[in-house]
């Protein structure tokens, strides 16, 4: 994206790069070849759950933009004297605390054992899957398998597959 927006000479202050992360992003890290997902890039802000590769009990996740970005929904709060920054004006402090303690409990040992794992796991499923004859994909920076759509609505239903019509 960003070398077409290069080619096409289009200039800094015309686009905006949001990184969807949800889950991907706490993996790629440990991915061998990954792309860096860096400020040091033109992009403008990333978002990250908490409730996916971390396992929070709760939906929740932390999204990260530059400080110009920032300063755009920023309101001051009388009754706090201060300014709040979040989007929605609120935030729940029990998700936070959910995510800080599964970064401290898993550190980074952990989660990468758990990357290595899912990414086996997607491996596996995909072997196991062609060797059904079943037709699926599994791209080397992802731990999603993609199959066409099961014929049997019981077998979709029965494994929660997310499916389009």
């Amino acid at each position: 994206i960003i070398d077409m927006l290069k080619m096409l000479d289009i200039p800094r202050d015309r686009y905006y790069i949001h990184c969807d992360g949800a889950l991907f992003a706490l993996m790629m890290p440990f991915i061998d070849n990954a792309p860096e997902i860096s400020f040091r890039k033109p992009i403008d802000s990333i978002a990250v759950s908490g409730h996916k590769m971390l396992g929070c009990p709760m939906p929740c996740g932390v999204a990260l933009c530059r400080k110009e970005h920032v300063e755009n929904v920023e309101q001051h709060i009388d009754y706090l004297n201060s300014v709040d920054t979040t989007i929605m004006g609120s935030r729940n402090g029990q998700a936070a605390l959910y995510m800080w303690y599964s970064l401290r409990k898993k550190g980074l040992g952990g989660i990468k054992q758990d990357v290595m794992h899912c990414m086996e796991t997607a491996r596996y499923l995909r072997d196991k899957l062609t060797a059904a004859g079943f037709s699926c994909r599994l791209n080397d920076l992802s731990s999603t398998v993609v199959l066409e759509r099961p014929a049997s609505d019981a077998f979709i239903k029965r494994w929660q597959l997310a499916c389009e019509e």
